[in-house]
C-alpha cells in the first residue's frame, strides 16, 4: 500500500506559518534590516525637501543600524526597529515611527565640561503621532508592514515612509504656523 504524499502548501502572506518560517530565517534578518533603513532613507529625502520647501536648514540626522531620528527645524521623526525579546529575528519585532514636536537629542559638543555657565532650558519633545508596524513576508520580494496587525492591509517601505513624511509635514506646517493648501 502506498500511502499518501502530503502536498506542499502554497506561501502566502496571510498565512501565519509561512509568515514565521520566513521571518525567523536568516534571510529575513537581512531583508529586515534593509527594509528599516530603506525607511529611514526615505524619510531624511522627504524631510530634506520639507526643508528646502520651508526655507528651512537642511535636517539633522543621527542614523545607527537599528534607528533614526531624524530633526527639522522645530519638529523631529524617530524611527527605531523593536526586537522582540531581544531576537534577532523579524518575527514578532515591530517598527516603531514617531513624530515628536520639540528637539530629540540637540547634538551638544562632546568635549564641553560638565558644568556650564547658563542653566539649559531645554523643552521636552512631546509626541505628536506614532505609529508601530509589524512585519509580514513570506519571501524577501514581498515584505510589507501592517498597523493593525496581519488581518490589515500591507504597506510597502515606499508608502510607511511617504505615510511618515506626511506626518512630519502637518507638525512642521502647524509647528510654523502655515497651512498645507498649496
Amino acid at each position: 500500500m502506498i500511502g499518501s504524499a502530503q502536498v506542499p502548501r502554497a506561501l502566502d502572506w496571510r498565512d501565519a506559518e509561512s509568515q514565521h518560517a520566513f521571518l525567523r530565517s536568516q534571510r529575513a534578518r537581512g531583508t529586515c534590516a534593509r527594509e528599516v533603513q530603506r525607511v529611514g532613507e526615505l524619510v531624511l529625502e522627504g524631510a530634506a525637501e520639507l526643508a528646502r520647501a520651508h526655507a528651512l536648514p537642511l535636517p539633522a540626522a543621527r542614523p545607527s543600524p537599528d534607528r533614526v531620528l531624524v530633526q527639522l527645524g522645530p519638529v523631529a521623526i524617530s524611527l527605531a526597529w523593536l526586537k522582540a525579546g531581544g531576537s534577532e529575528a523579524p518575527a514578532g519585532g515591530e517598527l516603531l515611527a514617531i513624530v515628536w514636536k520639540g528637539a530629540l537629542a540637540a547634538r551638544g559638543g562632546h568635549f564641553a565640561p560638565e558644568r556650564v555657565a547658563a542653566p539649559s532650558r531645554a523643552v521636552a519633545p512631546v509626541t505628536l503621532w506614532e505609529q508601530a508596524l509589524t512585519p509580514s513576508a513570506t519571501t524577501p520580494d514581498d515584505w510589507h508592514w501592517h498597523a493593525h496587525g496581519l488581518d490589515g492591509a500591507g504597506h510597502t517601505s515606499d508608502e510607511v515612509a511617504a505615510r511618515c513624511v506626511a506626518q512630519l509635514r502637518n507638525a512642521l506646517e502647524e509647528a510654523l504656523g502655515v497651512s498645507s493648501a498649496a
